[in-house]
C-alpha cells in the first residue's frame, strides 16, 4: 500500500505547475570609479524607489566605468529598475535641499526626470517567459 502511495505522489509531482522564467542582463554606464552602486529591480508602482522594498536588488562595488549585472528566474510581469551610486557610504541617495540628486543616478529605459522622479509606469518595461532581455543605463551625473 504504501509503494502505490509512493507512486502515486510522484506521478502527481510531475504535474506541479512550474512557472517560466526569464534572465534580465543589466548594463549600467557611466559610474564613478568609487562607492557602491544599488540596483532595484522593482515589480509594484507602491514599491517603486524605496530601496528597502525593491522585489531585488544588488549592491555591487563601482570598481570600472561600467558594471554588468543580471537577475535571473524572473516571472513573467512589468518592472522597472532604479539605481544609484553611494559615493560617500551612507546606504542611501543624497539629495540636496530641492530633492535633486547630489549623487550618480538612473532608470529603466534611461528616464531623465525634469521636475519630479519619474514614476514606475514611466520605467516599466516587460519580462516575458523563457525570453531573456538585456537593458542599458547609463548614469546621469549631478
Amino acid at each position: 500500500m504504501s509503494k502505490i502511495l509512493l507512486s502515486l505522489a510522484a506521478c502527481l509531482s510531475s504535474f506541479v505547475n512550474i512557472q517560466p522564467s526569464s534572465t534580465l542582463s543589466v548594463s549600467i554606464s557611466n559610474i564613478e570609479d568609487r562607492g557602491t552602486l544599488f540596483i532595484g529591480l522593482y515589480n509594484t508602482s507602491s514599491s517603486f524607489g524605496e530601496t528597502s522594498r525593491s522585489f531585488r536588488n544588488v549592491k555591487p562595488y563601482a570598481t570600472a566605468s561600467a558594471k554588468t549585472v543580471s537577475f535571473d528566474r524572473l516571472p513573467e510581469g512589468e518592472y522597472a529598475i532604479a539605481v544609484f551610486q553611494d559615493i560617500n557610504g551612507n546606504g542611501k541617495l543624497d539629495k540636496n535641499f530641492f530633492g535633486v540628486p547630489t549623487e550618480p543616478y538612473g532608470f529603466s529605459k534611461n528616464v531623465k526626470p525634469l521636475f519630479s522622479a519619474p514614476t514606475f509606469e514611466d520605467c516599466q518595461f516587460r519580462m516575458t517567459s523563457s525570453r531573456s532581455r538585456e537593458m542599458d543605463i547609463e548614469l546621469i551625473q549631478p
